[in-house]
């Protein structure tokens, strides 16, 4: 079980991986910026995570892009996320905020199955079999990210890579939108593992 406090604390470094995949606040000229987060100089906190987000983007502007997300791969190594904290991580992942904390997650190697198969059918594969033939072939641009984060999660699972958790893959198994995916989806090209137990 994780406690409050944990959780609060891989919120706020799952802010910072975010910030850390997104260029755009970074780039941004000083006025459109001051523009846009005015709001934070009355900011009290209140929302951890938001502020934890805010503040990365900040540190983002101060160092560089490449110097953050080199710093933030290190707080997130040293964090030390196990299996189930992972898991919860992406339980609650809003992926509007791109592939950038998932690609981080599935490449971990406590990464259980049951998250990978989670994040896989969340991303919605059959849709790049459909309109590409494969997620390998999707070109740059919108979904390519997603595409990649696919493609990652696939070879890892034809190399036995993630670690087996029969109860989080239990779980799973009730969730309609992860069935749904897995209706349309093309099975005989995709790994087993991120199938089997869950059609």
């Amino acid at each position: 079980m994780i406690s409050e406090q944990r959780r609060l604390e891989l919120e706020k470094l799952a802010a910072a991986v975010n910030a850390a995949h997104d260029r755009y606040y970074c780039e941004m000229d000083e006025a459109d910026f001051a523009d846009e987060f005015a709001e934070f100089a009355d900011d009290d906190g209140e929302d951890e995570a938001y502020t934890a987000w805010y503040r990365a983007i900040l540190r983002q502007r101060e160092i560089g892009f490449d110097a953050f997300a080199a710093e933030v791969r290190q707080a997130f190594d040293n964090a030390a996320p196990t299996g189930e904290e992972l898991h919860e991580l992406m339980a609650h992942y809003n992926y509007d905020d791109g592939a950038g904390l998932p690609a981080w997650v599935v490449a971990h190697p406590a990464c259980t199955l049951a998250t990978a198969q989670q994040v896989y059918w969340l991303c919605h594969p059959a849709d790049f079999y459909q309109d590409h033939g494969s997620p390998q072939n999707a070109p740059e641009g919108i979904g390519y990210d997603i595409a990649q984060l696919i493609v990652a999660i696939e070879e890892k699972a034809r190399s036995g890579g993630f670690v087996e958790s029969p109860g989080q893959t239990a779980e799973l198994r009730g969730d309609e939108s992860i069935a749904e995916a897995i209706a349309y989806a093309p099975l005989d090209k995709i790994p087993a593992a991120l199938w089997q137990g869950l059609a």
